[in-house]
């Protein structure tokens, strides 16, 4: 399944009230919600200190690694890895053949330039 077709829930989709207090990082029972898709979860909530501030991650129901974001597929919350999902750049059937032909080509390409474009006596 794509990323782009299922529910994406980032730290703005929680209440206020469900924010942890900095230096704490518990398990609370949230609803996240996006458009008209509101979901009841348990869902860790982490916070590291910065140099600006604080930054809230959620950490994944399924392997427990910090995520900006949790996808909904078939009523399971959980990161993109957990879940199975991939870009529709991922996905497209010429994605091989633009890494292993494509880029070569081009790399060559601009090789030559430069050395079309180098007066002589270099």
């Amino acid at each position: 399944m794509l990323v782009e077709e299922c529910a994406r829930f980032g730290m703005d989709a929680l209440s206020s009230v469900a924010r942890p207090v900095l230096g704490r990082s518990r398990e609370r029972a949230v609803v996240l919600s996006v458009g008209d898709t509101k979901v009841l979860t348990r869902v860790q909530i982490v916070t590291d200190k910065t140099q600006f501030g604080t930054r809230r991650w959620f950490a994944c129901p399924s392997c427990a690694h910090r995520r900006r974001f949790l996808h909904l597929v078939d009523g399971r919350v959980g990161c993109r890895g957990c879940l199975g999902l991939i870009y529709r750049e991922q996905s497209w059937p010429d994605s091989r053949l633009r890494r292993d032909v494509l880029r070569p080509a081009l790399r060559m390409w601009r090789r030559a330039m430069r050395q079309v474009r180098q007066p002589p006596g270099r």
